[in-house]
């Protein structure tokens, strides 16, 4: 995962700091935002868009030195 100082992309006012899909098909991706959390039905929303066979499997919100990281992992069916 990138640091928050250097994200893959800006979102508004949160940092894209892992998009990608392991070998074994799992996408992953976290998005960081400083003093309040990312909104999260967004960002599921927008993976049920973008992957309409999308299984979101676990997703975590957690708070470390002033920022809140959004953690999403879905695999699409089949």
């Amino acid at each position: 995962m990138r640091p928050t100082n250097r994200p893959l992309a800006w979102i508004g006012s949160d940092r894209l700091l892992l998009e990608d899909v392991t070998r074994f098909g799992l996408h992953r991706q976290v998005v960081a935002r400083k003093g309040e959390p990312p909104n999260v039905e967004i960002y599921l929303s927008t993976v049920q868009r973008r992957y309409s066979n999308a299984d979101v499997s676990h997703w975590l919100v957690e708070r470390e030195d002033g920022f809140w990281y959004l953690w999403i992992v879905w695999k699409e069916s089949t």
